[in-house]
């Protein structure tokens, strides 16, 4: 076994027993991207079934996605930084359902001339991301009632301006159609009145009529009686 081999086999035996009992999804890779380490939490998460020792964690882990993931890990091993890249969204066909993580890439410090790795971390964040897209399905569906609500509110005070209109222009219809039968009522009066006048006028001239008539009854009488004379 050479050096290296023995130093993998180390770090294998120090991961699983460091971190076998830990939360944290935990893998360490070497430049190749091939898997050195992996502890039980990340199995279960990333979905890795098998041993998966040496083998590509690009292509091992189910559904990651790929260019995202490795651009991380490249730009961890060139530049010698740490990446965060914050709910990745993991794909499992298998499942039905999606996933999301975040995950985090940091250079793994080793003796020179030691196997260039790297830790990859994971925490599992899919029911805070669950949870707040529900929120803000909620929150959408909120604002998107409080927008139709206030859109019937305007119509409703839109049809209310017009039935109050409409009742101010009939109650002036109405006070118009009042003044009108009061002065039809004033013009009825007036007309009544004249007619007591012209009926009392009519029975004037029939008096004064009688009384000629009786005067020229005389004036006959008389002008027999010279007549006869």
């Amino acid at each position: 076994m050479t050096q290296a081999e023995a130093d993998t086999a180390r770090l294998r035996r120090i991961n699983e027993t460091i971190l076998r009992y830990t939360t944290v999804a935990v893998v360490i890779i070497d430049r190749s991207y091939r898997i050195v380490s992996i502890n039980p939490a990340a199995r279960r998460l990333l979905g890795v079934r098998d041993i998966a020792y040496d083998q590509d964690f690009l292509h091992t882990v189910r559904g990651v996605p790929y260019h995202e993931v490795r651009k991380a890990i490249d730009t961890t091993f060139r530049e010698h930084t740490t990446m965060h890249l914050a709910e990745l969204e993991l794909d499992s066909p298998a499942e039905g359902s999606v996933r999301y993580v975040n995950l985090t890439v940091t250079d793994m410090h080793v003796e020179n001339g030691g196997k260039e790795l790297a830790v990859i971390t994971a925490h599992d964040i899919t029911e805070q991301v669950q949870f707040r897209k529900r929120l803000e399905t909620i929150q959408i569906e909120h604002a998107e009632m409080a927008n139709e609500m206030g859109i019937a509110n305007k119509r409703f005070s839109t049809m209310n301006k017009e039935l109050q209109d409409a009742n101010e222009e009939l109650q002036a219809a109405n006070e118009e159609l009042m003044l009108t039968q009061e002065e039809l009522q004033a013009t009825n009066e007036e007309f009544e009145a004249t007619n007591e006048e012209l009926q009392a006028t009519n029975e004037e001239l029939e008096t004064n009529n009688e009384e000629l008539q009786a005067t020229n009854e005389e004036l006959q009488t008389t002008n027999d009686e010279l007549t006869s004379r």
